[in-house]
């Protein structure tokens, strides 16, 4: 017997037990999903469909709860792939100096440049988009 998928190894009983043809969803007793195979975020649209903002695009829900914007979404992308080095590294830089100092340093001159590139990018981005 192949390995199959988690619709095709329920039963029919589960499956489509008020008589529904819809494969996305698995019902349960009360007949009320237990499982939607539809994306979004639980939100609703106007016209009371589940889904996400933006056509289903989880970003957007985010984005709109958060209120960023894509400069504020590029300036944390920058700063998250500039900052503090893993604990594996910082490990690494004690063991290899042999100092606190220089593990201190690192993590400390890293979130520092981190910050100013991340800030220099929103500053200068807000000039140019009003």
């Amino acid at each position: 017997m192949a390995a199959g998928t988690l619709k095709d190894t329920l039963t029919e009983h589960q499956r489509h037990d008020d008589g529904d043809d819809n494969p996305d969803e698995i019902h349960g007793e009360d007949h009320q999903p237990l499982v939607s195979c539809k994306k979004g975020t639980g939100q609703e649209h106007e016209d009371g469909e589940p889904g996400a903002v933006e056509e289903g695009i989880l970003g957007g829900a985010i984005a709109a709860q958060l209120g960023w914007t894509p400069l504020i979404a590029f300036a944390f992308m920058v700063f998250c792939l500039l900052y503090v080095p893993c604990v594996a590294s910082l490990g690494t830089i004690r063991g290899e100096t042999n100092s606190w100092r220089w593990t201190g340093f690192a993590a400390v001159y890293t979130t520092g440049v981190a910050w100013i590139a991340a800030t220099l990018i929103f500053q200068i981005g807000r000039l140019f988009i009003a």
